[in-house]
């Protein structure tokens, strides 16, 4: 049903939650590693990676262009 609805699988919409969490969260300048425990990652540098992989943009770099 999700599919039919949003035409993206229910991975790809979970992902895309991720993301747009992580992202207020970076805004709000908090700790990359409070915001990879609060996700769910066990790592901080597997949230990087996640976060990369889907916004080319390490959570640093994020932060940076934020505050620009």
């Amino acid at each position: 049903k999700v599919k039919d609805t949003l035409h993206i699988t229910i991975g790809q919409l979970i992902r895309q939650e991720l993301i747009n969490t992580a992202k207020t969260f970076l805004q709000a300048d908090i700790d990359i590693k409070e915001i990879a425990v609060e996700l769910g990652f066990e790592e901080a540098n597997h949230f990087s990676s996640f976060f990369k992989h889907y916004t080319n943009l390490s959570p640093s770099e994020y932060k940076n262009v934020l505050s620009k």
